[in-house]
């Protein structure tokens, strides 16, 4: 059997052992992927991997996340990666090399050819460090998925990637989640977004954007062009925010899921998004949990539900409805055939509201999942409508489940 991958993550692995690695690896013809994670590789180590990078023709996957590598082993591992030609996804998440090791990548990225994923999250990388990072981006033709999550960007650095993306034309995937950035860095990325011809995947969340933010982006929305996913989670965005939002997307062509987790959108917000709904041919899956929609906002959106045929994945866990709400996603139901998952967890709805549900659903014709657990009917109730589940192949009412 010929080797192709070699997972040797949690081992313990000292820079002796990567040692031997290294050296097998300048013979090796066939190993593609090689997972070091978790270990406790140091800077000679990844000297020993950056020595058989150079002369490695095969390897294209190399994980070497959380462990002890500093600044001079980046720096070891980014002169290889100017020189080899197969490696294509370098994982480094968790390795604290700050600025210097950043401008050291980022130079990196002026040079190779082959690199396509790089995963950068958690590396204490201030914005000075992404200036340098940015740097590289401007020039390089390859790199494809980015992700810079959780390290210490702010505004600052927000505006120093936005720079990078008005000229970079290849990336298409770039996380951002949890980061500082606030409604003036989310101005320099929206901004960048009305002129970026390339990217399709958007993680923003658990910033602090704002309303303000959130109009920045909505006006976004209006412009772009190749935008598929955007994620706005847990961003302090308010009704008022929704509604920007709402109103980008009307002449938006190609958004396909959007995520407001955690936010603080109402029911005005879901009145507007309605709007969007009756018209949109694109959005396929919207994130609403976790916010304070009640059952007025469910009549607009469930209104808009039943002339809308492509939304498939509808979120509405953890707001604030009740049996009325339901009774108007079950009466949209009778006419929308296209949604497949519906989230009604933590909400206020009795066995009378499930049942509207259970009901309609019983010869609904598409394959659908509700999320039903965690609202208020007893344990008498939940078993009934496990029964009518369990009579319906096609009705799936999962997590049905009673208050404690």
């Amino acid at each position: 059997m010929v080797l192709t991958t070699l997972k040797l993550g949690q081992n313990e692995i000292d820079d002796l052992a990567v040692k031997y690695i290294a050296d097998a690896l300048t013979k090796n013809m066939t190993l593609t992927t090689l997972d070091l994670s978790h270990n406790q590789i140091q800077d000679q180590g990844v000297q020993c991997l950056s020595d058989a990078l150079i002369e490695n023709k095969t390897l294209t996957t190399l994980d070497l996340s959380y462990n002890n590598i500093q600044d001079d082993g980046i720096e070891q591992l980014a002169d290889a990666l100017k020189i080899n030609h197969t490696l294509t996804m370098l994982d480094l998440t968790g390795i604290q090399f700050g600025e210097i090791g950043a401008k050291q990548l980022g130079n990196m990225l002026l040079y190779n050819k082959t690199l396509t994923l790089l995963n950068l999250r958690s590396n204490n990388i201030d914005s000075q460090g992404i200036l340098y990072l940015t740097n590289g981006l401007k020039d390089n033709k390859t790199l494809i998925n980015l992700d810079l999550s959780v390290n210490q960007i702010q505004d600052e650095g927000a505006k120093y990637i936005a720079d990078a993306l008005i000229i970079n034309t290849t990336l298409e995937i770039l996380n951002l989640s949890e980061n500082g950035i606030e409604y003036q860095g989310a101005q320099y990325l929206a901004n960048a977004l009305e002129k970026n011809s390339s990217l399709g995947i958007f993680n923003l969340a658990r910033n602090g954007i704002t309303d303000i933010g959130a109009e920045h982006f909505g006006r976004a929305l209006s412009n772009n062009k190749t935008l598929t996913s955007l994620d706005l989670s847990n961003n302090e965005i308010n009704d008022q925010g929704g509604q920007y939002l709402a109103s980008g997307l009307i002449n938006n062509k190609t958004l396909v899921s959007l995520n407001l987790h955690t936010n603080n959108i109402r029911d005005q917000s879901a009145h507007e998004f309605s709007v969007v709904l009756i018209n949109n041919k694109t959005l396929t899956t919207i994130d609403f949990n976790n916010n304070k929609i009640t059952d007025n906002g469910i009549e607009h959106l469930a209104d808009s539900l039943t002339n809308n045929t492509i939304l498939t994945i509808l979120d509405l866990g953890m707001n604030q409805i009740r049996d009325q709400g339901a009774k108007y996603l079950a009466d949209a139901l009778q006419t929308n055939r296209t949604l497949t998952l519906l989230n009604l967890q933590y909400n206020e709805i009795t066995e009378i509201g499930a049942g509207y549900l259970a009901v309609v659903l019983s010869d609904y014709s598409t394959i659908v999942t509700i999320y039903l657990r965690w609202n208020n009917f007893g344990e008498e109730k939940r078993e009934k409508l496990m029964k009518l589940a369990n009579e319906n192949e096609r009705l799936k009412l999962t997590d049905v489940c009673c208050w404690n």
